[in-house]
Formats: C-alpha cells, sequence, structure tokens
C-alpha cells in the first residue's frame, strides 16, 4: 500500500506516532542526498573563493557579481525544495497516522493545516 517493506512501514508508523521527524519516503531521501551534494558543491567554491582573498587574488566585487548572483540563485533553489520536501513530509507524516488511527498532536494538526492551505 505505501511502497516500501514492512520494517520500513513500522519504522515509519512508529517515527510518526511519537512525531519524531518526518517519515521520508526513498524518493525524498535521494532528494536531500542530491541536495546536500549541491551544497557540498557550494561550500567548496566558497572556500576557494575565501581562499583566493586571503592569498590577495581576488577580483573586485564588480567583477565578481555574476558568480555571487549564481550563488545567490542556487541557495534560493535548494531553500524552496528543501521548503517544499518539508512540506510534502509532514504531509505524508499526517496521513501515515491518519491511516494507523494515530492522532495527531494539536501543533502536528495545525502544521498540517496551515500546509494544506
Amino acid at each position: 500500500m505505501f511502497g516500501v517493506g514492512k520494517s520500513d512501514l513500522v519504522r515509519r508508523l512508529v517515527r510518526a506516532s511519537v512525531e519524531v521527524g518526518p517519515a521520508l519516503s526513498t524518493e525524498g531521501v535521494a532528494r536531500i542526498e542530491n541536495l546536500a551534494g549541491q551544497l557540498r558543491i557550494v561550500g567548496r567554491n566558497l572556500m576557494q573563493v575565501l581562499k583566493a582573498i586571503h592569498r590577495g587574488e581576488a577580483v573586485g566585487i564588480a567583477e565578481s557579481e555574476p558568480v555571487w548572483r549564481g550563488l545567490h540563485e542556487l541557495i534560493e533553489a535548494l531553500d524552496a525544495e528543501l521548503s517544499a520536501l518539508g512540506e510534502a513530509t509532514t504531509r505524508q507524516s499526517a496521513a501515515l497516522r491518519e491511516r494507523a488511527g494515530l492522532q495527531a498532536s494539536a501543533s502536528a494538526r495545525f502544521e498540517a493545516r496551515v500546509a494544506a492551505e
């Protein structure tokens, strides 16, 4: 029914029942791993920029504006992706609790209602 094995389903139901983080799907985990890889790339690029600044090799802010603009766009895209994933997992956790006959806490019901709007 959920597209996962029995042990994974039980693990997700337990996590959802005690509201300990999201019940991520296999696809969700893969998306987070991909985003983490992109974030590591950003971190390496920033470290290279900082090393160049310390060596006195950095270019002026005007010349480097396209790089910073691109970095800002990537960070915004990563933030949007993580936010969407967080909302989806909140809805998924609520659905798992409902299907399992577990009642969500008041805060979880509020978050689910806000996410639905």
